[in-house]
Order: C-alpha cells, then sequence, then structure tokens
C-alpha cells in the first residue's frame, strides 16, 4: 500500500499501526501532530524482535594418538615421534589461546563489560510496553537537543520489568527507516524514506547494535554505562523498539506491506 500523504490523530499500536490508521490528506509526507504520539505501549503492539546475542561455539582440540599407540617390537624411527608426543600436549595447551579475550577484539563491541552492571531505577514515565518488541532498522540516526541517554526499568504488560535504555531529545530524525511487526501469522512490513519525532521526544529501547563510520559493529545496551557521543555516530542500526513517545511525528515516502508466514 502506498502512503503518499497521510494524516493521524492519537496512534497507541505503534510507527507502523500509526500508518495504516491515517487516512488520505494529499502531500508527499504523512504526519500527525497536535497530540500526544505514543508508540509501542499495548500488548498488541510491536512484537518479537531478533537480538544479536553471539553464541560462542567451543572449538574442540586435535586428536592426539595416545602414546599406548606404540607397538612394542619397533625401536625404529617410529619411536621418536612417539616419545614426542608428550611433549607436543603442551603446545595443545596453547589452544585456549585462540579464545582469548585477545583474540576476541574483531567483536570487542560485543564483551561483557568489566565493570560492574548500572543501576536501573524504574522509569518515572510510567509506560507499560509489550514484552516482544518489533524490529526498527535504519541506515543513519539524528538526534537534536538530547537531554538524557539513561540506564531504566521499565514495566512489561506481562506483569514483568525489563531494563530499557532511554532517549530523550526535543528531536529525533532516522534515515533509511523501516519497522517490522511480526504476528503469529504474518505481520505489517513499514518502511519510509525518514521519520521524524519532535517535540519531547522518548525512545525506549533494550539495546542498540549498530555499525560505526570505520566498518566496526557496536552494541549500546544496559550493561554499561552509555556514551552519548556514540549515538551520533551510528549507521545500519537494529533495535528492539519497546515504545516512542512524542508531540508529534512525520514521515516521508511510506510503504506497507503485510505478509503471511
Amino acid at each position: 500500500m502506498r502512503a503518499g500523504g497521510r494524516r493521524a490523530g492519537l496512534a497507541t499500536l505503534g510507527v507502523a499501526l500509526l500508518v495504516s490508521a491515517c487516512s488520505l490528506a494529499g502531500g508527499g509526507a504523512a504526519h500527525a501532530t497536535g497530540v500526544r504520539t505514543e508508540l509501542g505501549c499495548t500488548s498488541g503492539g510491536f512484537l518479537a524482535f531478533w537480538d544479536a546475542a553471539p553464541c560462542p561455539g567451543d572449538e574442540e582440540t586435535g586428536h592426539d594418538d595416545g602414546p599406548g599407540t606404540e607397538e612394542p617390537g619397533q625401536t625404529e624411527p617410529t619411536d621418536p615421534p612417539a616419545s614426542e608426543e608428550p611433549g607436543a600436549q603442551e603446545p595443545g595447551t596453547e589452544e585456549p589461546d585462540a579464545n582469548a579475550p585477545g583474540a576476541a577484539t574483531p567483536g570487542s563491541a560485543l564483551e561483557p563489560p568489566a565493570g560492574p552492571v548500572p543501576d536501573a531505577p524504574a522509569d518515572p514515565a510510567g509506560m507499560v510496553f509489550t514484552p516482544n518488541p518489533a524490529i526498527l532498522t535504519a541506515s543513519t540516526l539524528s538526534i537534536e537537543g538530547l537531554h538524557s541517554l539513561e540506564i531504566v526499568t521499565v514495566d512489561l504488560a506481562d506483569g514483568s520489568t525489563s531494563r530499557a535504555l532511554k532517549i530523550t531529545a526535543d528531536r529525533v530524525v532516522i534515515g533509511g527507516f523501516g519497522l517490522d511487526v511480526p504476528t503469529g501469522d504474518g505481520g505489517l512490513d513499514t518502511t519510509a524514506t525518514t521519520l521524524t519525532v519532535e517535540g519531547s521526544a522518548s525512545i525506549w529501547t533494550p539495546s542498540i547494535t549498530a555499525v560505526l563510520a570505520d566498518g566496526v559493529e557496536h552494541v549500546i545496551d544496559t550493561l554499561s554505562q552509555p556514551d552519548p557521543a556514540a549515538l551520533g555516530q551510528l549507521l545500519k542500526l537494529r533495535l528492539p523498539l519497546l515504545g516512542m513517545t512524542a508531540d508529534s511525528v512525520a514521515y516521508t515516502d511510506t510503504d506497507q506491506a503485510v505478509y503471511e508466514g
């Protein structure tokens, strides 16, 4: 479905459902303003997110033939290699070095933090989010008037709680916006050239996985104190969107597609 221009009131099921709730009004951008827009704050809103968590596999050690394989009657050139095998086990003990922290430097952004996990006080906003957030992807992220990047604890619709990053700013512009809201039998995929939220904009997410300008993957999560300066350096973002609030939401060149399976 092509949305050339739309106008919407309060949208409670998320950016994707905000698009579907709008009616055609002409123009080149969809826009919702004049109300407090709350996204992803119902149990029927955003569903299921892929969380980039490394699953390291244990490397198997080499197969050594034990020294007991020596034939009793042979004391020829086969003996020296057999006698060297016990000593060869010592280099074999160096194998774990391949899994040492130094060997994991290419993915160092995914390594657990060295320091203590920061506290996550209850979010004073008191929002309740779905426990299964949707997938938000973006090529760029621009934030103007950043007020805070903090770690909070939020309530979920199933009665549990979750740690979350909370970004609060005057204006957030997401380039190459995509939102996948899957359901049990399919889902709704929404894309836009840009998504702009402004006016006391807040975004909640458990983590942000992105790529820096030098191509290195970078993860911002709640296990270590986030650096606000890093937000402006992120490209090719992927994150589970718990929710978003803003005074206005505007998006350009929007497409929606319902998929099955």
